[in-house]
């Protein structure tokens, strides 16, 4: 039912993604950043609201938080949850990553795959990009349990580029207008 593949973040993160995409043969896609984990009934939860609900454009979970101390020590930062319904502007206007994150595949396909046209090369919000442009097609679905556990490094080039965010945000929005210019 899945295909998993996980990913950093790298320059080349949106090519690796589309990669993925092109060789993935089931019906969902779920991504996995490298230093975050599943539950381990993630998939199958997945997998099971898949079935009773064919609506989806993807599915998501609620997400443990675990700040990362020095040494790679980690301290629970509590468990993070946004409610349904979602849209692009409200996933614009609060960008906390979606995780786990399941998309249907064929609509991925149908959406041409990750952009690589971004300001900052496919290094930053891949996750909110793609999200962003399936809910405008599809609802994004809510498992309301925790199913992911997010790893929150200081160093990471997310927590390094927030003063980004801005600008990405404004070349997304332009995006999403150009795509849907009915909404």
């Amino acid at each position: 039912m899945c295909a998993c593949y996980e990913s950093n973040a790298t320059a080349a993160r949106r090519a690796a993604l589309n990669s993925a995409l092109s060789a993935a043969r089931g019906q969902w896609l779920m991504e996995l950043d490298a230093d975050d984990w599943l539950a381990p009934d993630c998939a199958s939860a997945i997998a099971a609201r898949a079935r009773d609900d064919d609506r989806a454009g993807a599915i998501y979970a609620d997400c443990v938080e675990w700040r990362e101390l020095s040494g790679k020590r980690l301290v629970y930062a509590g468990t993070r949850s946004i409610a349904e319904p979602l849209d692009a502007w409200r996933l614009l206007e609060q960008p906390f990553p979606l995780a786990p994150r399941a998309f249907r595949i064929a609509l991925l396909r149908r959406l041409g795959g990750w952009l690589v046209t971004d300001p900052f090369d496919g290094r930053l919000y891949e996750d909110l990009q793609m999200l962003a442009r399936v809910v405008q097609e599809r609802p994004l679905l809510r498992i309301p349990r925790a199913l992911y556990h997010r790893r929150i490094r200081l160093t990471s080039i997310t927590q390094r580029s927030k003063a980004s965010y801005p600008a990405w945000k404004a070349w997304m929005r332009e995006t999403l207008l150009r795509e849907r210019p009915d909404r």
